[in-house]
């Protein structure tokens, strides 16, 4: 099952979100995912403050030499990447890990001089890529000349692709396309706001009814998404999840992180990577997500409704 990584921040609650996830339950899908032969993780030290990577580390321990490549974020901090990195070894019970990101960028935080820390974790083999998530396309123009004048180079970046947040996507991917950056796409169904589940933010009961898609003026414009999302899944007689999913994977990423709460979501969502959208379709949602997208420069810079 290449192509997609399984995301774990559902799997330990943390900022608001994902509040009333089990983590037996969590477990139970770990280890399940495990079995219908997933081998790729992505996790962050962030998620629950470590419950997540410790959690993690619990189920894949149970499998030895299965060859997992596992995924993990750091965040901005004065403390050595070397010490995170090998915390993060020690909860996620491997020896070595396959990404390694610079969780967010900050205002004043010196992200070249922290890459290249990560990027001495990866000369010495406790990492095979280094690379940062949730990067705007601007912010990383810069990081990869700061970079360079260090030597070092981003090999992967993680960003949410969705209909939800198309934000300079085309931009993005060209960007990355030419400087050899992967680019790993996460919440590819809006953190489920585009289940078509939550039509309105009292539908949900954590921080995703924060979020500026039900905020003016971009509310009554995520309706539209929706119902064009509707109108596409009825065509196909498939669910709006199944639509949002096929839509980012045929966006040309290189690998897709896919969350789940249960073993059926886990199994649509697997599923829903086979499903193929017309020409039509793909630009008809596009178009969707990129009136959205336009109506989101007024509210925000990044998809969780702040300034940066």
């Amino acid at each position: 099952m290449s192509g997609f990584v399984f995301g774990t921040w559902q799997c330990a609650p943390s900022d608001g979100f994902w509040c009333n996830q089990d983590p037996l339950e969590s477990e139970r899908l770990l280890g399940q995912a495990v079995r219908m032969g997933i081998r790729s993780f992505d996790t962050a030290q962030s998620y629950g403050k470590g419950r997540a990577e410790q959690l993690l580390g619990k189920v894949l321990s149970r499998f030895p030499n299965e060859g997992f490549r596992v995924d993990t974020k750091i965040m901005p901090t004065t403390k050595d990447p070397l010490d995170l990195v090998r915390l993060s070894l020690s909860r996620l019970r491997v020896q070595r890990l396959n990404r390694l990101y610079l969780h967010w960028p900050r205002t004043g935080f010196n992200a070249a001089m922290f890459i290249e820390g990560m990027a001495k974790c990866k000369d010495i083999g406790l990492v095979e890529k280094v690379g940062i998530c949730n990067a705007p396309l601007d912010y990383l123009g810069n990081l990869c000349r700061e970079l360079a004048e260090r030597s070092v180079a981003l090999d992967c970046l993680q960003v949410p692709v969705s209909l939800l947040w198309t934000r300079d996507l085309d931009d993005t991917l060209a960007f990355c396309h030419d400087h050899g950056i992967e680019v790993v796409a996460y919440s590819p169904m809006g953190m489920g706001l585009l289940s078509g589940k939550y039509e309105k933010a009292d539908a949900l009961d954590d921080a995703r009814a924060n979020l500026f898609c039900f905020k003016e003026p971009c509310f009554a414009t995520y309706g539209r998404l929706l119902g064009t999302l509707k109108e596409v899944a009825f065509a196909h007689n498939v669910s709006c999840s199944t639509i949002a999913l096929a839509w980012t994977a045929s966006c040309g990423v290189d690998s897709i992180i896919l969350g789940a709460c249960s073993l059926d979501q886990l199994k649509a969502n697997v599923s829903a990577l086979d499903m193929h959208l017309d020409d039509g379709e793909f630009l008809a949602l596009k178009q969707a997500g990129e009136e959205l997208a336009a109506c989101s420069r007024q509210v925000c810079d990044n998809i969780f409704s702040y300034k940066w």
